[in-house]
């Protein structure tokens, strides 16, 4: 996959390509602050356990895929999967979040009357084609 010849930005890119596949179930994150009074930076690790739930019936539901190598080195560092998995923070991607929106504003307008009409009443346009004899029905409660 990588070799030692790899740029970082080459290193990078290839292990950004073949994580992708995994879910995401901590996140860390380091803050560093510099104490004057003793010249030197203090450190604070914080670590969040988190797994996308999905929060409704239309939220994305993803595959949970593993390989048992993975699942046995998290076993060795202490990771309690219960707890990413009883109490993990739910989070989307960003390409799963734009869906949603647009879902969710589409229902929305929809709701509101503003959106797309679910049917068409004439031929040729993008929707449902309304039957002729139902056409007139339509009409009066548009």
């Amino acid at each position: 996959m990588t070799n030692g010849l790899d740029t970082p930005e080459e290193r990078y890119t290839k292990l950004r390509k073949h994580s992708m596949n995994f879910l995401l179930l901590q996140f860390g994150l380091c803050t560093f602050r510099y104490d004057q009074n003793q010249s030197t930076y203090v450190t604070k690790a914080f670590n969040f356990y988190i797994f996308p739930k999905p929060f409704s019936r239309t939220s994305p539901d993803i595959k949970f895929i593993c390989q048992s190598s993975s699942i046995d080195f998290l076993v060795s560092q202490g990771f309690d999967f219960n707890k990413v998995f009883r109490s993990g923070i739910p989070y989307l991607t960003q390409e799963e979040e734009s869906q949603l929106r647009e879902q969710y504003e589409e229902r929305r307008s929809q709701i509101n009357g503003v959106g797309p009409s679910l049917y068409t009443l004439t031929s040729g346009t993008s929707g449902c084609n309304v039957p002729e004899d139902q056409r007139e029905f339509i009409r009066s409660v548009e």
